[in-house]
Formats: C-alpha cells, structure tokens, sequence
C-alpha cells in the first residue's frame, strides 16, 4: 500500500468508521 494512502487512512483512524475498519483489517492482517 502507498505511504500516501496509508497516511490517509491513518489520518481517518481517529474519527471515522474506515479507520476503524483499517484497523481492524490491519489487525487481522498481523494476527495470520
């Protein structure tokens, strides 16, 4: 993923539901 577009979603990470869901994504990711 670009650093660009993973800046943005980590910019949305604290007030928006695709954070959220980046995050968990990125969670389940790390987990397998």
């Amino acid at each position: 993923m670009p650093g660009a577009v993973r800046g943005y979603l980590f910019d949305l990470h604290s007030s928006t539901v695709l954070g959220t869901i980046y995050e968990l994504v990125s969670t389940l990711y790390t987990t397998n």
